[in-house]
C-alpha cells in the first residue's frame, strides 16, 4: 500500500530532529572542552559563537542550510536565550549567517560569487571584456616542503600542491601552483584530477566549506624556474611574472596560497578582491 505525502513528510521529521539533536550534542561537548581549556573565561556570548562559528567551518551546517532553532539551543546548551541571540546576531554581523523572518537562522549562502573571485581576470584589447582561460590540472600531491605557502598559512605540516596549467584565450599558458593545508584539505589528494575544477575558489566552497572571502596579490618579474619555464614553452631563465595569491576565509584566516609564473605579456590582468 502506498504511503501519502503528509504520512511520508512525518516519517521524516524525527530522522531530522535526531539530527538536530546530535549536531546539538556535539556543540555542548565542544563547549565544555573549551571552557576547560580557557583559563580566563570568555563572555558567554563569545563562547557559543566560536563553537557555532567552528561548526560551520567545519561543514556541521552547510550553505544554505537552517541552523537548530533559538528555543532548541537554549534548551540543549547552558546558556540563556538573550546570549544565544547575541551570539547568532554576532555570525549575523559577520556575514556567516542570515535571518529569515519566520523561519530562522540559516547558514549563508556562499559569501561570494565564485565569478569575482575568479583571479584570472585577463582583459581584452576593450579594456572591459575578459579573456576566456582554460585550466588542466596537472598533478596532486603531498609536500613537506617550505616556502612562502608555510609561512602564510602558520603551518608547520604537509600541503596538498596542486599543479595547473591555465591557457588564457590560447595565447599563451600560465603554472599555477595551489597549496593548502594537508590537515583540512587531505581529500583533494585522493580526487581524480577531472574532479578538481576551475575555478579552484568554487570548489574548495561547495566541497570543503571554504569560501575565499577575499584575495591579496604581489606581482614581480624574475627568471622563470626550470620547472615553470618547461611547462609553459618559454626558455629556461629568461624572464616572466610571478604572481602570489594570498586568499583568505573565515574569521580573515588565511585559507590557501597560489604561485602562478606567467611570460611577459602585453595583456592587462585585472584584480579584483
Amino acid at each position: 500500500m502506498r504511503t501519502s505525502a503528509p504520512a511520508r513528510r512525518q516519517a521524516k521529521r524525527p530522522v531530522s530532529r535526531r539530527r538536530t539533536e546530535s549536531r546539538l550534542k556535539q556543540l555542548a561537548e565542544r563547549i565544555a572542552q573549551a571552557r576547560l581549556a580557557d583559563g580566563a573565561p570568555a563572555p558567554k556570548y563569545r563562547v557559543l559563537h566560536e563553537v557555532l562559528l567552528e561548526a560551520i567551518e567545519g561543514g556541521t551546517w552547510k550553505s544554505g542550510e537552517r541552523l537548530p532553532s533559538e528555543a532548541d539551543i537554549v534548551e540543549a546548551l547552558p546558556f540563556s536565550l538573550g546570549t544565544v541571540q547575541h551570539a547568532l546576531q554576532t555570525l549575523v554581523e559577520q556575514g556567516v549567517v542570515t535571518r529569515r523572518h519566520g523561519q530562522g537562522s540559516f547558514v549563508a549562502d556562499l559569501p561570494v560569487n565564485a565569478n569575482q573571485i575568479r583571479n584570472f581576470r585577463f582583459l581584452d584589447d576593450d579594456g572591459k571584456s575578459l579573456l576566456p582561460v582554460y585550466g588542466r590540472v596537472l598533478s596532486v600531491d603531498i609536500t613537506k616542503d617550505t616556502g612562502p605557502w608555510s609561512d602564510f598559512l602558520a603551518a608547520a605540516e604537509p600541503f596538498v600542491r596542486i599543479s595547473r596549467l591555465i591557457n588564457v584565450n590560447l595565447e599563451f599558458q600560465t603554472f599555477s601552483q595551489v597549496y593548502l593545508p594537508h590537515r583540512k584539505f587531505s581529500d583533494l589528494s585522493e580526487m581524480p584530477l577531472a574532479k578538481i575544477g576551475v575555478p579552484l575558489t568554487h570548489m574548495l566552497s561547495e566541497r570543503f566549506n571554504a569560501p575565499t572571502l577575499h584575495v591579496t596579490h604581489t606581482v614581480c618579474s624574475e627568471p622563470l624556474p626550470k620547472e615553470a619555464a618547461l611547462a609553459i614553452g618559454q626558455e629556461v631563465g629568461s624572464h616572466g611574472m610571478r604572481w602570489e595569491i594570498f586568499s583568505y576565509t573565515y574569521r580573515n584566516l588565511p585559507s590557501f596560497y597560489q604561485r602562478v609564473y606567467l611570460p611577459l605579456t602585453t595583456r592587462r590582468l585585472q584584480f579584483s578582491d
